[in-house]
């Protein structure tokens, strides 16, 4: 067994915890542990339905899976330990977790409300996956009652076993992996102060969810599979100070804005188009058509907007004389509340044949196209054959010699 119930420990700067739940599911599913798993009715998205057979314990470990069904249809698993009225208002919850990979799948491992009041009694996700990236947030409701949220992305590989760690006190909600600390929150607003229960859920994208990188496709497994072992519980008892709030260390970025230069298409023309990006969480993603014809496939821009740096992406076709419509579509759009938080894609420039485009230029602000045109010029008719020679002067000698050119003019 991973820890006794009822033991207590004592934390650097003091503060005690109880444990109130521990489970290394040795003895299969425990409903004093867990209650019931989560059976019947579709996700808000659409996308799955919720079914107990997707929650078991296997190996020792307790799995959460993602179900695809002859039909094509998907089931997935949840459980929390609130169903068995096993909760706690402040303390800390580790455990032992690997999420596998796959298109249009993810995970998450969270803090859930008694109460289910969501988002007023808020909501830790220790741990989500979208397009399989380690990323951990706090959910709370803003004071207009919308739902305001706070996500952290970390640079683990989720995919591999990893011993995670959430230390939640009035003052901060801290998340380490493998002993490093990887998010951390200090505002008020950020940190539930009600009871709360732990539990997972699998989740399954619905077609266009961008954020998790669109429904799952042929390449993804008939069953994806969450595992999770060594949960331990522990109630803060509330003696000893409160630990002060450390920094929390800059993740690393996840969002390459090197600038990018790239040819797509083919032919004799060259339409330049020159590409920026306000980045949040993922790079921008669009696409380009011309006429309606999409060339190359799906581009991720690189250089941010304001660094002085842009994308070069040169388009090739042979396109013919007259008006042509050039089609930029923006495919991920990403909004987290605020200006500072939101992913936008500009095209700053465009030439056509080493010219400069009038009006050449936009801002996609959200997902969809926006639409712009160049022109290629009408070729110039041929010159016409120079007139015969006149005169008596020498005749050249493609016409002949003297004698004999006014007979050959006449055959």
């Amino acid at each position: 067994m991973v820890a006794s119930l009822g033991s207590v420990t004592t934390d650097a700067s003091g503060n005690t915890y109880k444990v109130v739940l521990a489970d290394d599911f040795s003895n299969g599913y425990q409903t004093s542990n867990w209650g019931y798993a989560y059976n019947g009715g579709t996700y808000w998205n659409g996308a799955f339905d919720w079914s107990s057979s997707d929650v078991n314990v296997r190996n020792n470990e307790m799995q959460v899976t993602d179900t695809r069904h002859a039909d094509g249809s998907w089931t997935a698993g949840g459980f929390n330990s609130m169903k068995a009225g096993q909760s706690i208002t402040y303390g800390t919850v580790e455990f032992d977790a690997r999420v596998e990979q796959a298109q249009g799948t993810q995970a998450a491992i969270l803090m859930w409300p008694v109460s289910d009041s969501w988002p007023r009694d808020g909501e830790i996700d220790i741990l989500e996956v979208p397009k399989n990236q380690a990323m951990h947030s706090s959910h709370w409701e803003g004071t207009d009652g919308s739902h305001q949220y706070s996500s952290i992305f970390s640079t683990i590989d989720p995919s591999k076993t990893h011993h995670y760690a959430m230390t939640w006190l009035p003052n901060e909600v801290t998340i380490k992996v493998d002993g490093q600390v990887v998010a951390r929150w200090t505002d008020a607003a950020a940190i539930p102060d009600t009871a709360m229960g732990f539990g997972a859920m699998g989740y399954v994208a619905a077609k266009g969810e961008e954020w998790l990188g669109d429904a799952p496709d042929g390449t993804t497994p008939s069953v994806v599979t969450t595992h999770i072992d060594n949960v331990v519980m522990s109630q803060w008892t509330g003696t000893g100070p409160v630990p002060k709030p450390e920094p929390t260390p800059a993740p690393a970025p996840l969002v390459d804005t090197t600038p990018v230069v790239k040819t797509i298409g083919s032919g004799s023309d060259a339409l330049v188009l020159k590409i920026t990006q306000d980045v949040y969480k993922v790079g921008a993603q669009y696409t380009v058509s011309v006429d309606g014809k999409q060339i190359g496939g799906t581009l991720t821009a690189g250089a941010a907007q304001g660094s002085g740096q842009t994308d070069v992406i040169t388009v090739k076709g042979d396109w013919a004389a007259g008006a042509h419509k050039v089609t930029v579509t923006f495919l991920n759009d990403t909004w987290g509340g605020t200006s500072a938080t939101d992913s936008n894609l500009h095209v700053t420039g465009m030439t056509y044949n080493g010219k400069a485009v009038a009006g050449g230029t936009a801002d996609l602000m959200s997902n969809g196209p926006v639409d712009l045109a160049f022109t290629e010029a009408a070729a110039l008719p041929p010159a016409p054959p120079p007139p015969p020679p006149t005169g008596t002067g020498a005749i050249p000698a493609l016409f002949g010699t003297p004698g004999t050119w006014g007979q050959a003019a006449k055959v």
